[in-house]
């Protein structure tokens, strides 16, 4: 039976790879994981006979609790001032934090690249019934009832903020992508090349 990985993982196995390519360019990576406050952020260059660095700091990534995206912008742009490249992962569900956090990245002057990370649960509900959920941030447990119209209801509701996302990331001259843990994340990768590939 195959299993998703959660989103933590998923997330670092695309940061491994989009650092290792970064790497192979000649490149400078900076990875810096964040919570309620930024991690001490990793800084790399030197080429691919340096990734084991990245692959040994993302394997000890944890989760850190909630997440506090807009103060983590805050003192990224502390930290980095110089204009770059930003990927940055998330599932971006506190929408005002992102939407704050995305403006200032793009008045600094970054390239910008938004991934939403997801589960096919997130996005479809299979399970009906009473259900008993566990908020993964902060452990609070709450029982709601998932009937067939409420969760087609929140499909819609689910959809709709993709798209806000989206417009969000287009406005403010960035890109966008959604990745779901159901797909491989070597997959995604290669799209996400091709892609380049194309508009170059």
């Amino acid at each position: 039976m195959h299993c998703d990985p959660t989103k933590l993982s998923y997330a670092l196995h695309l940061a491994a790879a989009f650092s290792y390519l970064a790497l192979l360019h000649l490149d400078t990576v900076a990875i810096a994981p964040f919570a309620t406050r930024l991690s001490k952020p990793l800084i790399v260059s030197g080429g691919r006979d340096v990734f084991w660095t990245v692959a040994d700091y993302l394997g000890k990534t944890t989760p850190g609790g909630r997440t506090d995206l807009y103060f983590a912008t805050k003192e990224f742009l502390a930290r980095f001032p110089s204009k770059g490249s930003v990927l940055l992962l998330s599932d971006f569900f506190d929408e005002e934090a992102t939407q704050r956090s995305v403006e200032m990245l793009r008045m600094k002057g970054h390239d910008l690249v938004l991934v939403q990370v997801h589960t096919p649960e997130e996005q479809h509900p299979a399970v009906f019934g009473e259900l008993l959920l566990e908020d993964s941030e902060t452990g609070e447990m709450r029982t709601v009832e998932c009937s067939v119209e409420s969760a087609a209801a929140y499909e819609r509701n689910f959809s709709e903020f993709s798209t806000r996302l989206q417009r969000l990331a287009l406005r403010n001259g960035a890109r966008y992508a959604r990745a779901v843990t159901s797909l491989p994340f070597e997959e995604f990768v290669l799209r996400g090349l091709r892609r380049s590939r194309v508009v170059a």
